[in-house]
């Protein structure tokens, strides 16, 4: 039983010691690199997939194009919407599409991945560039 008493009053003071070398207080955490918009979690960020992906002024395919992106263009989402659509004229099939409003219009989700965070799609696009170079 003493020797129980010894060894954990031993180990205390062991840690105890070894304490004040663990922390610095001079020694500061370089945040620098991070921005708000990187780690947000309330906001969800697009990459293109698509070599030439077009937007349109409201979501739905039969809306005007408005302006087009490229593939691995990084955008903010502002919005998105569900629409019900008939892709085939010659059917009469619905389909649901959803639509994520970026700073340049409605984009299809066929068109782009969506992400959580800044940094997850900004890792994701420089993977999509390492890939495309081993090709």
């Amino acid at each position: 039983m003493q020797k129980k008493i010894f060894n954990f009053v031993f180990i205390t003071l062991l840690l105890i010691s070894l304490s004040p070398l663990s922390c610095k207080k001079d020694r500061e955490i370089n945040t620098q690199f991070l921005n708000e918009l990187d780690v947000d979690a309330n906001l969800n960020w697009a990459v293109v997939i698509s070599p030439y992906a077009s937007f349109r002024a409201d979501a739905g395919f039969e809306n005007k194009v408005t302006s087009y992106a490229r593939l691995n263009d990084l955008f903010q989402v502002k919005g998105k919407k569900t629409v019900v659509q008939i892709l085939d004229e010659n059917s009469e099939e619905k389909v649901k599409v959803t639509w994520y409003k970026l700073d340049s219009g409605w984009i299809d989700e066929s068109c782009v991945n969506i992400f959580d965070s800044k940094l997850k799609a900004q890792k994701a696009i420089s993977q999509n560039l390492t890939d495309s170079k081993k090709q």
